[in-house]
Order: structure tokens, then sequence, then C-alpha cells
């Protein structure tokens, strides 16, 4: 059985970046990869979700309300979860790191935010 952390490999994580690039067409797609390219693979699950929430955010050009925005952008483009392990699940726990992280800084447009992840994985 593949390891469980594997849920949030590179993949996973160029494919949350091609979301954001679909709504913010100068998304620095190349630097995200360079970025997280090699960096997943000793990392548990944990991690490596915060890892990629966090590089992620890195390429967004700020202020956090305005990511945020982006970031709801994106993700109203998915349909709402069709199962834990569908494209809608545990792609979206880099998400909940960057909440975690990221969402005193702009409390309403992360509130917003947070609707959308937990109608694809969980916001709590």
């Amino acid at each position: 059985m593949e390891p469980f952390k594997n849920k949030i490999s590179e993949g996973v994580a160029f494919e949350l970046g091609h979301l954001v690039r679909r709504v913010w067409p100068a998304f620095p797609t190349r630097r995200y990869r360079a970025a997280l390219r090699g960096s997943l693979e000793p990392l548990e699950l944990k991690a490596r979700g915060q890892l990629v929430g966090q590089v992620l955010w890195e390429q967004l050009p700020g202020p956090a309300a305005y990511n945020f925005e982006l970031l709801t952008a994106a993700l109203q483009s998915l349909p709402v979860a069709d199962g834990p392990d569908g494209h809608h699940g545990w792609p979206m726990f880099p998400m909940d790191m960057i909440l975690g992280a990221q969402g005193p800084q702009a409390f309403d447009p992360a509130l917003r935010f947070a609707r959308e992840v937990t109608q694809r994985f969980t916001a709590e």
C-alpha cells in the first residue's frame, strides 16, 4: 500500500498552482514548481501540506485580503467534494494550512475562503 503522505505529492501541488493560474494568469508557475521540486519526498503528510501551502502563499501578490480573494476564486472553479480521495479531497489540505497560518491577517476574506475549502474538504 502506498504511504498516506503521498496524498500530497508534487503532482497535487502543481494542480493547485494550475488552479490559481486560471484566475491569476501572472502566477509564477516555474518559480512555484522549482521551490517544491524534490522537497516533499522526505516529509510526512502534515509537513507536506504546510510546505505546499507556504510556497503557494509566497507566490501570491499580497496583501492577505487580496490573496484570499484569489484563492477563493480559484476554488470556486471546482465542484463541491465528491469523496475523500477525489480531486477535491486531500489536495485541499494545503489550503487548510494556508488558513491556519495566514487567516488572522485578513479575517473576513479568510472566512469566505474557509467556506470554499470546507465544501471541498474540511477547514475546521
